[in-house]
């Protein structure tokens, strides 16, 4: 029995991550497909190997549909098969390592037939379809998941299609169907997929019927410096498609084939770039400048430097960890109906749970990916005792908290696993946060009921599970239902939690405690660690190694995209040694993102602009043992500020206890000088900041004297 073999692209796009093909230039035969489907004598199965073993699998054949589930991650190459008693020629197609196809025919009858191809479908990424008589069914993946998350395949031979269509139920991200059945001849049918929270889908199909007219590029000259590779060249460019009737539709270059013949990253110029897109060419230039600036390599960050000196810390500021959130109730403040199930949506829950983000999609969203936090929300702890017996306590000087916390950790100590919740195995629990069912006293500054995060000290080392309690969220359920300065309805209001998560990270307040000692006003209250608003500032993300500023040596040309979407910023020194010293960070700042909620509201930007902040990092000289503690300056009490937000508009309103307001930021296409520094630093710098025309991008001109 001599088995034949036809390879089913589809297979491959699904089990094996996303490939480059070339299609095949020959002329469609459906005599094979017919032949297959009239005749139930053959057996079929599929043939795969993980790059070790290889396996077999029979695939189930019902009315002209092939049907198998490979739940291998790992699969190197895919072969349906089918066997019969005759002796047939067959085709063997294979999937090289270096994902390049190879196909291998050895009779002529064969040669017509036409490959059928379908790349893997990513949410937000675009995606070509070349195929024929072909209706499929696929599962698409979340936004670049390496793994499918439904590995069940269907394809439908039909050579009897008169309509065109496509269609997509959009269902939760991560679990979308969709169909796409095409015209009796073949077209290339342009599907690109949006899904943003609850918004629509939109799926622009290219037809005859709506030829296009023109396509037109976000910019037609980049900008980048020497060691930037084409792909990160072209990274942000898109393309804007116009149809006949008037509509449009928004196209990443990524997505598309593009090549350059003679782009060298090494050597400073303008190189030629050709895109192919929809038959059409577009050409646009990439000019490789000289290096005045640069990333820095192995930037100590805060974590590290702690982990160096011995400073304590909490929350791991990358990487994955887990939070332990422990609800209490008192006899006279019972827990209310529901309080586990909200505090498990406003702690690891999604966007839409809250309204606005959950501790975790906010700190996903603001570490650029780099930190996600997961945990778990005990059952509600009853204390037994009254509210008021802890506050009367805590106000005769007792630790009352500690009271609580111990009680809640050894009541809990037989049911979990406490070292399961310390992540980077320094002995301690990353993060624990205790939520009281007591009302929040917003007047006696002397009470315990308010939102702070401390460390547990004690007089006995205190193991549970090998691990012990260091710094710790308090604070009450309460707060969750605060109405933002906005005023804006969310079911949950996580600000508090997500400020106090900053102080786990070993960030310190930017606000200012005390007004008698020290310039005033803190940043200006538009910051997450000063009011509770918009995302973490450069200075932080760049502490909590999300962020590596450019570095400038000279003066030279910078393109800076939205902070909030990029991280990207420009940090100004005489001579660069740490991040532990006195500088100036420039970054675009745009309000939307994190930034969009409280936009125009405590002192948080209404519009775009430059934003710059003077800081002075500079280590303390002092013994210290909390990473918010290394500095030598800070916002409340110190000669200068740790970091202050630099005004536009000179008028130094933040420091008589105003808010920041938009005409703080610096303009576009005005020139500005700065040259103040404390330690009497020998540098002078003018910038000017242009936007880059059709982008969302500013280039900013930097001379240093």
């Amino acid at each position: 029995m001599k088995k034949i073999y036809l390879i089913i692209i589809f297979m491959l796009c699904l089990l094996i991550g996303s490939c480059d093909y070339t299609p095949s230039n020959n002329n469609s035969n459906n005599d094979l497909f017919n032949a297959l489907k009239s005749n139930n004598n053959y057996t079929y199965f599929i043939e795969y190997d993980d790059g070790v073993n290889k396996y077999q699998k029979e695939v189930l054949y019902d009315n002209g549909t092939f049907q198998v589930i490979v739940d291998d991650s790992n699969v190197k190459m895919v072969t349906l098969c089918y066997e019969e008693k005759s002796d047939s020629s067959y085709i063997i197609k294979t999937l090289n390592d270096d994902k390049s196809i190879e196909i291998l025919e050895n009779e002529k009858e064969f040669t017509e037939l036409k490959e059928k191809y379908l790349d893997e479908v990513y949410l937000n990424v675009l995606s070509v379809v070349d195929f024929e008589f072909i209706s499929s069914k696929y599962v698409l993946k979340d936004d670049r998941l390496d793994i499918v998350k439904d590995k069940l395949f269907d394809l439908t031979i039909d050579g009897e299609v008169s309509n065109l269509y496509i269609s997509l139920n959009n269902g939760c991200v991560g679990n979308l169907s969709c169909e796409i059945t095409t015209l009796e001849k073949a077209y290339t049918v342009l599907v690109e997929f949006y899904k943003y929270g609850n918004t629509n889908v939109e799926i622009p199909v290219i037809s005859e019927e709506n030829p296009i007219v023109r396509i037109v590029p976000s910019s037609k000259l980049i900008k980048v410096e020497s060691g930037t590779t084409l792909s990160d060249a072209i990274s942000t460019l898109y393309l804007t498609v116009m149809y006949e009737d008037g509509s449009s539709d928004t196209i990443n270059v990524e997505d598309l084939s593009y090549t350059s013949s003679d782009y060298n990253s090494e050597v400073p110029g303008t190189y030629e770039v050709l895109i192919n897109a929809f038959e059409q060419e577009v050409i646009i230039n990439i000019e490789v400048v000289n290096n005045s600036y640069y990333l820095p390599e192995d930037l100590e960050t805060l974590n590290q430097y702690a982990d160096k000196n011995g400073v304590s810390y909490g929350l791991p500021s990358t990487g994955n960890s887990k939070a332990l959130v422990i609800p209490v109730e008192f006899t006279d403040a019972k827990a209310k109906l529901g309080m586990k199930e909200n505090l498990e949506k406003a702690f690891f829950g999604t966007s839409e749970d809250t309204g606005w983000e959950s501790l975790t999609s906010y700190y996903n969203k603001s570490s650029y990916g780099k930190l996600n936090i997961e945990g778990t929300v005990l059952d509600v702890y009853n204390t037994n005792k009254t509210s008021s017996y802890y506050n009367r306590k805590y106000k005769a000087g007792e630790d009352a908290d500690y009271l609580i916390i111990k009680s809640a950790l050894e009541y809990y100590d037989s049911v979990i696993n406490y070292d399961e919740y310390d992540s980077n195995n320094d002995g301690y629990i990353d993060a624990l946060y205790i939520v009281y069912t007591a009302p929040i006293d917003y007047v006696d500054d002397n009470s315990m009921w308010w939102a702070y995060t401390y460390e547990y000290y004690t007089d006995d080392y205190e193991f549970y599970d090998n691990v012990e309690v260091d710094y710790y969220c308090f604070f009450g359920y309460d707060f969750l239902f605060e109405i933002p300065a906005c005023e804006k309805s969310l079911t949950l209001n996580t600000e508090t939690i997500i400020h106090e998560t900053g102080h786990l990270l070993g960030l310190d307040d930017y606000y200012d405690y005390d007004d008698s000692k020290g310039p005033d006003g803190g940043l200006g209250g538009g910051d997450m660690m000063d009011y509770n608003v918009g995302d973490h500032n450069p200075f932080s993300k760049i502490l909590l190694g999300w962020a590596t500023p450019y570095i400038v040596t000279n003066s030279c040309e910078i393109v800076l995209d939205p902070f909030y979407l990029s991280g990207k910023c420009i940090l100004l020194i005489d001579e660069f040694n740490s991040i532990f010293d006195e500088y100036y960070l420039i970054d675009y700042y745009c309000p939307d993102g994190l930034n969009k909620l409280e936009a125009g509201y405590n002192g948080l930007f209404s519009t775009s602009g430059i934003r710059i902040y003077h800081v002075d990092a500079t280590l303390s000289d002092e013994e210290v043992y909390g990473a918010y503690e290394i500095y030598k300056y800070n916002n409340t009490d110190t000669a200068h500020k740790l970091i202050k937000l630099v005004q536009a508009s000179g008028k130094n309103t933040i420091e008589k206890n105003e808010l920041s307001c938009d005409d703080d930021l610096f303009s576009l296409n005005k020139n500005y000088t700065l040259n103040s520094w404390y330690n009497n630093k020998n540098l002078s710098f003018t910038f000017n900041a242009a936007m880059i025309y059709g982008s969302s991008s500013v280039e900013i001109k930097i001379n240093l004297s």
